[in-house]
């Protein structure tokens, strides 16, 4: 058996092919051609360091880095989901509701002030994004950060008092929901069926009955009280 005698590709090489790939989004193979290491080579790279969980160290060493020289600004802490494709499917992926139910990711992130993300987790893409604020905030709060949260921002998509709940049991009292939108109540036939000189408290349904045109529904006793076109 021959052996390779070929000199191992430096670390920061492929390191440098794996970020090329993950901030383009181009394939193992562009990624390849933009840097010194090859296609199989940054495929087994990144194995190896899935496997001694080199990439989740890198994570805790950034974040600390940057709360460190920088700071991180944890009075305001928004949290919220996005989709993502995965055509090649994977463990934890699922239909996208959004998008013809292609298989993808949920993503779901806690950013300071400044968008810096904090605790994170992925799901399939079928997540509902309130199911997966719990793990988000407990992420955060294993990195030691969720105590300095002062106020947490979500969209309506988290707008429900399980959501409260959960925050509070998390020790979050100061949260920023924006409300669902509710539907208006259609109006039925029986709504515009009142004489037109009604009672005052019957005059928020005057004023939507006015919209109603002419010969519609429940409205030919109205005729009598209408101009002819001769007058």
């Amino acid at each position: 058996m021959i052996a390779d005698n070929r000199p191992r590709i430096p670390d920061r090489d492929c390191f440098t092919g794996i970020l090329v790939r993950l901030v383009t989004g181009c394939s193992w193979d562009v990624a390849d051609r933009l840097t010194p290491a090859g296609e199989t080579t940054l495929r087994n790279r990144r194995t190896e360091w899935l496997k001694a969980g080199v990439f989740n160290k890198l994570v805790e060493e950034s974040i600390a880095g940057y709360d460190k020289i920088i700071g991180l600004d944890l009075s305001e802490v928004a949290v919220d989901g996005s989709l993502h494709k995965a055509p090649y499917g994977g463990e934890g992926t699922g239909p996208n509701p959004t998008d013809r139910a292609k298989i993808g990711w949920k993503w779901s992130v806690a950013t300071d002030l400044f968008g810096i993300p904090i605790g994170w987790v992925i799901d399939g893409a079928n997540r509902n994004d309130s199911i997966l604020l719990k793990p988000t905030l407990q992420a955060v709060a294993d990195r030691g950060l969720l105590h300095d949260v002062e106020t947490l921002h979500l969209d309506r998509g988290y707008d429900s008092n399980l959501t409260t709940q959960r925050c509070h049991a998390l020790g979050l009292t100061d949260i920023v929901c924006a409300k669902k939108k509710r539907k208006p109540r259609s109006l039925s036939p029986s709504d515009c069926a009142g004489p037109l000189n009604a009672p005052t408290p019957g005059y928020p349904t005057l004023v939507s009955c006015a919209a109603t045109p002419i010969g519609s529904a429940n409205n030919d006793s109205d005729r009598s009280h209408s101009p002819s076109p001769s007058s």
